[in-house]
């Protein structure tokens, strides 16, 4: 099989790009060939080093979108946001990320736990134990009704069965996710 423009790309050693292995491999060959890390590159980055603590360091989070600040620069003890990649959770002295996120919910927990229903967005966690949690829409979990987004996602599925043109699948499949994703949180 050969590689084309366009086409699906496994690595050269047939395994996919994005996979965790692909990428230790080619930081490996990234470290053999120039003999330092990735972060070496660029000078003005700071080291990225973890160590014990002097004294407990807080999560400052910021939950927006872009109508609305749900959470503005408040500590916090655990943020857990739905990656897409899989759920996770972000505690002070995070490992800086950035973070495609999933239709799914948000939990802040503070003296008290919030939950939001968000349909994606991103997340980025800085060295300094600051997330920024910038989402296209969120809604508190608790207005929610299961039975509507029962309905939704009875109809986004009728609308997929139908759909005939690339447009209206692609659509309709995003509407599928979300409310699955809704439906899923709302343990309905």
């Amino acid at each position: 099989m050969s590689w084309r423009p366009g086409a699906a790309h496994k690595g050269w050693c047939g395994v996919s790009q994005t996979s965790p292995l692909y990428i230790m491999l080619a930081g490996r060959i990234l470290r053999t060939t120039f003999g330092r890390t990735p972060v070496q590159f660029n000078s003005r980055i700071a080291p990225l080093r973890r160590g014990y603590a002097d004294a407990a360091p807080q999560l400052k989070l910021t939950f927006a979108a872009p109508h609305q600040v749900f959470v503005n620069n408040q500590a916090v003890q655990l943020v857990q946001v739905p990656g897409v990649g899989g759920e996770f959770g972000i505690v002070a002295d995070h490992i800086p990320t950035i973070a495609e996120l999933a239709p799914g919910v948000v939990t802040v927990t503070t003296d008290k736990e919030q939950k939001w229903f968000i349909s994606g967005g991103f997340a980025f966690v800085r060295q300094n134990s600051e997330v920024s949690v910038n989402v296209v829409e969120a809604f508190p979990l608790d207005q929610l009704s299961a039975e509507a987004a029962k309905d939704g996602l009875k109809q986004a599925s009728d609308s997929l069965a139908r759909a005939t043109t690339e447009e209206e699948k692609a659509k309709a499949q995003i509407e599928v996710e979300v409310y699955t994703a809704l439906v899923g949180a709302l343990g309905a």
